[in-house]
C-alpha cells in the first residue's frame, strides 16, 4: 500500500522513546550483568532443564510409589504367611500331643520376639509353661514342638540326637510311635534319629522304610596292658 505520512512530530516522539527505551535497556542489562540476547538463551536453557528435570521427578514419583506397592504387597504377603503358618504349627503342635491324652497351644508374642509352649497333662486342668512338667512330660511336649515346625520347614533331611534319653518308657514309646507317624507323612524326606538306647523292640520299627544301624560299643583298653 502507500506509505503513511506520520508527520515529523510523531516520528520525532517515536524515535525518543526508542532512544529511551535503548537506554533504559542498557541500564538493565548492566544491572544484571548480562544483555538481553544472553539472558534469552539463558531462558531457552534453563526451560528445557526445567522441562527436563520435571520428567525425571515424574519418573523418580511413578519409581517410588510402584516400590512402595510392591513394599506394602511383600509385607502383606509375610504376615498372612507369618499368620498361616502359625497357625499350621499349633495345629499340628496340638494334634501331636493328643497322642498322650495331652492338649496345650504355642503362643507366638512377634512384638517381644517370644515362642512360649503352654500344655496341660490332664483334660480339666489349666494350661501351664512346660519347665514344670517331669522329665519324660517335658521331652514328648518338645517332641511334639519339633515335630509341629518341621511341617512348614520343608527340609529334606531332619535329625535328632538323643532326643529320649531323658523320657520314661511310656513317653518314649509314644513319642518313637508320634515321629514314625510323622515321618510316614514325607516319605521323601529323610529322618535321622541318634540314641544311646535300644529301639528295635519299639512298634511301628520294624517298618520296610525305617533302617537302623547300630554301633558298635567303644572298646577301652586296659592301662595295665601297657606296662
Amino acid at each position: 500500500g502507500w506509505p503513511i505520512d506520520l508527520g515529523k512530530d510523531t516520528e520525532d516522539k517515536i524515535n525518543s522513546k526508542l532512544n529511551s527505551l535503548n537506554i533504559r535497556l542498557k541500564s538493565f542489562e548492566e544491572q544484571i550483568g548480562i544483555s538481553l540476547d544472553e539472558a534469552r538463551i539463558n531462558l531457552i536453557v534453563n526451560r528445557n532443564n526445567f522441562i527436563d528435570s520435571n520428567k525425571k521427578l515424574t519418573e523418580a514419583t511413578n519409581l517410588h510409589n510402584h516400590l512402595k506397592k510392591s513394599l506394602l504387597d511383600r509385607v502383606h504377603n509375610l504376615r498372612s504367611t507369618r499368620l498361616n503358618t502359625c497357625y499350621t504349627v499349633n495345629e499340628t503342635f496340638q494334634n501331636c500331643l493328643k497322642l498322650r491324652g495331652f492338649r496345650g497351644e504355642l503362643n507366638f508374642n512377634f512384638k517381644e520376639r517370644k515362642l512360649i509352649l503352654k500344655v496341660s497333662t490332664k483334660a480339666n486342668e489349666s494350661l501351664r509353661k512346660i519347665e514344670s512338667f517331669s522329665g519324660g512330660e517335658k521331652s514328648f511336649s518338645q517332641i511334639a514342638f519339633l515335630l509341629s515346625i518341621w511341617k512348614p520347614m520343608h527340609s529334606k533331611i531332619r535329625g535328632l540326637d538323643e532326643f529320649d534319653v531323658f523320657m520314661d518308657q511310656i513317653n518314649r514309646r509314644l513319642s518313637l510311635k508320634l515321629i514314625l507317624e510323622k515321618v510316614a507323612e514325607h516319605p521323601k524326606t529323610q529322618t535321622i534319629f541318634i540314641t544311646p538306647l535300644n529301639i528295635s523292640k519299639i512298634e511301628g520299627i520294624n517298618n520296610d522304610s525305617v533302617y537302623i544301624h547300630e554301633i558298635e560299643d567303644p572298646k577301652r583298653r586296659n592301662n595295665s596292658d601297657n606296662s
